[in-house]
């Protein structure tokens, strides 16, 4: 669950529950375009349209990211680590939320 992180200079705080190291083969692939196979939705375990919130918030859509309930997404990475293209899901939910709460204000 969670996000990868790149570098090793980020601190451990109480909230880490695990760490999980990949060597270089196993490490993310290179982002390319989604080739619509639907894996991120299947994974998803809130049943979230990971992919589409992925477009509204490219588009900067806060309605539309409301209409797929992005708030609900708990940022677990399931999305992301089925995604043969490499979508970066994970960070695109993190700021789709973050468009969704600068709205409300």
């Amino acid at each position: 669950m969670g996000i990868a992180q790149f570098s090793t200079e980020l601190p451990i705080t109480k909230q880490t529950n695990a760490i999980t190291i990949l060597s270089e083969a196993q490490s993310l692939p290179e982002e390319s375009p989604c080739i619509r196979c639907g894996r991120c939705v299947e994974a998803c375990p809130m049943s979230l349209l990971p992919v589409q919130i992925e477009r509204c918030t490219r588009n900067n859509d806060v309605a539309g990211l409301q209409k797929l309930n992005v708030s609900a997404c708990m940022e677990c990475g399931c999305c992301a680590f089925v995604c043969p293209a490499g979508r970066r899901l994970v960070q695109s939910m993190k700021r789709a939320k973050q468009l969704e709460r600068e709205a409300a204000q």
